[in-house]
């Protein structure tokens, strides 16, 4: 009887510990960010000629939060969508032709939206527009991370937008913005994790803005060893000499 005790007792930590196991290896596994092709709604190859404006139309489903990604090629640029209400909201990553430029879109009522590519130089490039369901991921912190990826990437675009004098604002609103986007940028590498790609990359987005707006230098050596160590890790040999630089 003793010795069944004991080895129901063995068998019961032996689940436990399993479980325990299990749950702390999937919690500090690196998060893989990439939506799927096959959950995409809608993708959209974009020549985009210089400095010009290129706009697609497209539907927007009915009580979907959506992601939308703007991938460069050769080219710098700026993501805007303006939706019925006429409102139009902006989005440019603070390292350009490598992360996209990331978008999230309120649920509302089936309604069509304009996205806009805009040049931002005179190179003739493309950009790969990707749009899909927030919630296509089954990663909590993916989601997270698209989220404060995009609170980055809009308060940048409105530093940018301020400093090119695109628009006009308040003495030291850009600096504001820029600041908004290092936090931003700094909580998307936090939740999802060390060792993954997408925190390498967040780390050096952050490094990018620091260096490029505010002129944090120290701080922006800092991000950029974090994530040229990361790279270094993964393998990524075009991050990590990108890091150094």
């Amino acid at each position: 009887m003793k010795w069944r005790r004991g080895k129901l007792f063995v068998l019961s930590c032996l689940a436990v510990c399993t479980t325990a196991t299990i749950t702390a290896t999937a919690a500090t596994t690196p998060a893989n960010c990439s939506v799927p092709v096959h959950r995409l709604l809608r993708r959209l190859e974009l020549d985009l000629p210089g400095a010009t404006r290129v706009t697609r139309t497209v539907d927007i489903p009915a009580d979907a939060e959506l992601l939308i990604e703007a991938l460069e090629t050769n080219v710098n640029s700026r993501l805007e969508v303006r939706a019925a209400d006429g409102v139009a909201a902006t989005a440019e990553n603070g390292l350009h032709r490598w992360p996209p430029h990331r978008m999230i879109l309120a649920k509302g009522p089936a309604r069509s939206a304009d996205v806009t590519v805009v040049g931002l130089d005179r190179a003739h490039g493309k950009v790969n527009v990707r749009i899909s369901r927030l919630d296509s991921h089954a990663d909590r912190r993916c989601v997270d991370f698209w989220r404060a990826m995009a609170a980055g990437d809009a308060a940048y675009s409105r530093g940018a937008m301020i400093s090119r004098g695109e628009i006009d604002a308040a003495p030291g609103a850009s600096e504001q913005a820029y600041e908004s986007a290092i936090a931003a940028y700094g909580l998307a590498a936090r939740v999802l994790g060390p060792g993954g790609f997408n925190e390498a990359l967040a780390d050096l987005v952050r490094a990018a803005v620091l260096m490029n707006t505010v002129e944090r230098y120290q701080e922006s050596i800092e991000a950029a060893s974090v994530a040229e160590a990361r790279f270094q890790a993964l393998g990524n040999e075009y991050g990590r000499d990108l890091s150094r630089y």
